[in-house]
């Protein structure tokens, strides 16, 4: 004889179905954590300004002795990657200004080894209507300088292009023995909404923009600093080698060699 579920059997087998179920472990979803935000390093390289119809020549032009106790030549390289006085200025088109938005630049010079005990500053505009001169003493560590205009100096004039020079002294005598190197730099005023871009950027977002604007001696400039604060910073280095060694630059020569202090201006 078939036996019938009673309804207090049923409410039974429910109970115990409902406990059952409390004691089946259950799948936990897994936490995927959310990757952390990652500000992207700003692209950094110089792009050169637009062409100047009728602008004079440019590119840094060397010349004068290379002998006796003014010897300019790297002892410790091979003759065919010797370095010599050098202007830090990038490698383009004579009709591109080199620019800066200060009337007061920095110059980036390399300094070759020598046993000459000075050289000389000299910047000059298009007109020969403006002219400063200066000398300082040179220490016989070959390194890149960073020389800034003084403030006794007069300031550039916006859209003037002038001709900076450096000499090193071989004999105070006769100065058709120095050993010399020449470059242009115009001032240029920025715009309102470029100075407040500058104005809130890291100074290293400051050199990838001034490098976009195709303002050299600013960018430059600030990415010295950055190696001189930071000489073991990897990533610096990485920077500085790679601008120095691009193709609208090509200081590969110049580029792994020692930033050193400069200068007493000897007025």
């Amino acid at each position: 004889m078939t036996g019938k579920s009673t309804p207090q059997s049923l409410i039974r087998l429910a109970i115990a179905f409902s406990l059952g179920l409390a004691f089946v472990p259950r799948l936990q979803t897994p936490v995927v954590a959310e990757p952390s935000p990652v500000t992207p390093e700003p692209t950094l390289s110089f792009i050169p300004p637009p062409e100047t119809p009728g602008a004079p020549d440019g590119r840094s032009s060397a010349g004068g002795a290379s002998r006796g106790n003014c010897s300019t030549l790297d002892s410790q390289s091979s003759a065919s990657n010797r370095s010599r006085l050098t202007l830090l200025t990038p490698s383009i088109s004579p009709n591109r200004p080199r620019l800066t938005s200060v009337e007061y630049p920095t110059f980036l010079i390399y300094l070759p080894p020598t046993q000459a005990e000075e050289a000389e500053f000299t910047l000059v505009d298009q007109d020969e209507e403006y002219s400063y001169q200066t000398t300082f003493p040179l220490k016989q560590t070959a390194g890149i300088i960073s020389f800034q205009l003084p403030p006794e100096a007069p300031p550039l004039e916006p859209n003037k292009t002038y001709t900076w020079k450096v000499a090193i002294i071989c004999d105070r005598q006769s100065r058709t023995e120095d050993v010399f190197a020449q470059e242009q730099i115009q001032f240029i005023e920025l715009q309102l909404e470029q100075v407040k871009q500058l104005q809130t950027a890291t100074p290293l977002e400051q050199v990838a923009l001034y490098g976009e604007l195709g303002i050299w001696y600013d960018m430059i400039k600030i990415l010295a600093e950055l190696r001189r604060s930071q000489p073991n910073n990897p990533e610096l280095t990485l920077t500085w080698n790679e601008l120095l060694q691009s193709t609208t630059v090509r200081l590969t020569d110049i580029a792994p060699k020692p930033l050193i202090d400069c200068c007493i201006v000897e007025n």
